[in-house]
């Protein structure tokens, strides 16, 4: 019986394991896109005239 809640507890932390890394792995893929957004936001601003000039 004993061995039976060991392999539990075991298959219980490989899971634990598994959705851990999944989740870092979706953490990085968000902050990558995150990050590229920005660029792109930034490099945007940095093309478009000043809001000054857009009023005129």
């Amino acid at each position: 019986m004993a061995d039976k809640d060991e392999d539990t507890r075991k298959e219980d932390q490989q899971d634990l394991e598994h959705q851990q890394q999944d989740l870092f792995q979706e953490l990085a893929r968000e902050q990558t896109d995150a990050e590229k957004a920005q660029k792109g936001d930034q490099e945007r601003s940095a093309k478009a005239p000043p809001q000054d000039e857009k009023a005129e």
